[in-house]
């Protein structure tokens, strides 16, 4: 996904007229890690999706994923253990 991708992606999910479980928490981890909100977000909606019965984009497990990959590949702050 390209930035605005995410950023597009987050705002639909995150807007202010949306109203449901974790969604207050999304909005607060958006405005300090915009990958970590989206595989917060992802992962939401992929486990709405099976406890509905609904069918699963593969993309957005894809998407969800190659995030995850990203993140546990960059060294967090304050890691010393890469040096």
């Amino acid at each position: 996904m390209t930035l605005e991708d995410k950023v597009v992606c987050l705002a639909d999910y995150i807007e202010p007229g949306r109203c449901f479980p974790g969604v207050d928490s999304i909005r607060n981890l958006a405005q300090h890690d915009l990958d970590a909100a989206l595989i917060c977000a992802l992962g939401a909606t992929i486990k709405h999706l099976v406890d509905s019965g609904a069918l699963i984009d593969a993309d957005v497990v894809v998407i969800r994923n190659d995030l995850l990959r990203k993140s546990r590949m960059m060294p967090k702050v304050g890691d010393t253990s890469a040096s």
